[in-house]
C-alpha cells in the first residue's frame, strides 16, 4: 500500500479481496484433502463438522453454523442422509421441522474430518511465525466480533 494514501490503489490491496483469495485457496486445499481422505465435498464436510460440533440442528441452524446458504446446506444434508451419515428426525420443539443428527457412521467420519481440519489448520498457521499466527487469530477474532455486533444494530 502506498505510504501517501491510506486507501488501497488496487483491488489486490483491499482487505475483502485478500480475505476472499485466502478463503478460496484454503477451501481448495481442504476440499481436495476431504475428498481424498473421506470422499466428502467441502460443503458435506462442513455439515458433518457442524452437526458433530453443535449437536442436532435444524437445516436453518445448520446453514448459519456452517456458513453455507440454505440450499447448499440442504443439498449436502440430503446427500449425507442418502449415504447414512446423517439422519433426520422430527424436531421436538417444532413438529413441522426436522433435526439433523449424525448416525454412528457419521460420528466416525466426524472424528476423521475433525482431525483433517485440525491438521490443515495447523499447516496453514505454520506458514506464519508464532507472533504472526497469534496476531492474525487475534485480529480475526476482533473483526468477527465487531462485524457480528455491527449486524445486530440493523
Amino acid at each position: 500500500m502506498s505510504s501517501k494514501s491510506a486507501l488501497p490503489g488496487h483491488i489486490e490491496e483491499l482487505l475483502t479481496y485478500r480475505l476472499h483469495v485466502v478463503k478460496k485457496l484454503t477451501d481448495k486445499i481442504i476440499h481436495d484433502e476431504f475428498l481424498r481422505q473421506t470422499g466428502l465435498s467441502l460443503p458435506e464436510a462442513r455439515v458433518i463438522l457442524c452437526v458433530g460440533a453443535f449437536g442436532n440442528l435444524s437445516v436453518s441452524e445448520l446453514g448459519q453454523k456452517s456458513n453455507l446458504d440454505r440450499s447448499q446446506a440442504s443439498r449436502a444434508t440430503d446427500a449425507l442422509v442418502r449415504r447414512d451419515l446423517l439422519a433426520k428426525t422430527t424436531n421436538e420443539r417444532d413438529a413441522r421441522g426436522v433435526e439433523i443428527r449424525l448416525t454412528a457412521e457419521g460420528q466416525t467420519l466426524y472424528r476423521k474430518a475433525l482431525k483433517i481440519s485440525q491438521q490443515r489448520n495447523a499447516a496453514f498457521l505454520a506458514l506464519l511465525d508464532p507472533a504472526q499466527s497469534q496476531a492474525l487469530l487475534g485480529a480475526l477474532d476482533t473483526l468477527i466480533t465487531a462485524l457480528r455486533n455491527d449486524g445486530d444494530d440493523a
